[in-house]
């Protein structure tokens, strides 16, 4: 009798369950813009450079505006560029004061609540290092020549090694 009652507890399937599609309380509204890791390594760069002008003289020996993704991000290291050039060091209410409303919360957000460094020097450089990397990156995307991706890898791996 308990052979008999084991083999039909075996044979007696798992109640199936029905699996019902999770609603998505906030799928009418917009999606917000997630930080990418460049877009953040921006942001620390922006602040350390608004710090000491021999930072903002380290950023602009190794980077171009263009080195920098986000938009808002590329017009508030130009307006750094110009302050610097009439060596003055920036406050952030300078930075953004020439923003349209809308950009203006985002420009302003920038400078708002990152967390300080115990060695700046050294994420700064690192910084640097990584938005290179990322510029390289997207330069070795958009290449179809083996030899030139060859190359530019190579660049890239040769990145800190001369600092």
């Amino acid at each position: 009798k308990k052979k008999a009652a084991q083999k039909k507890r075996q044979k007696t399937p798992a109640p199936s369950r029905t699996l019902r599609p999770v609603q998505n309380p906030g799928a009418d509204k917009p999606v917000s813009r997630i930080a990418t890791s460049s877009e953040l390594a921006e942001k620390k760069l922006l602040n350390l450079m608004i710090q000491k002008k021999k930072y903002m003289q380290t950023v602009f020996s190794s980077l171009t505006p263009e080195d920098f993704t986000n938009p808002i991000h590329r017009r508030l290291y130009e307006k750094i560029i110009q302050y610097g050039e009439a060596d003055i060091l920036p406050e952030p209410a300078m930075l953004v004061n020439d923003f349209s409303d809308d950009e203006m919360k985002s420009a302003a957000a920038v400078f708002y609540n990152l967390e300080e460094y115990e060695n700046n020097e050294s994420v700064l450089s690192e910084l640097i290092i990584n938005m290179k990397k990322d510029q390289y990156l997207k330069r070795i995307k958009e290449e179809t020549d083996p030899r030139k991706i060859n190359e530019l890898f190579q660049q890239m791996a040769n990145l800190g090694r001369n600092e």
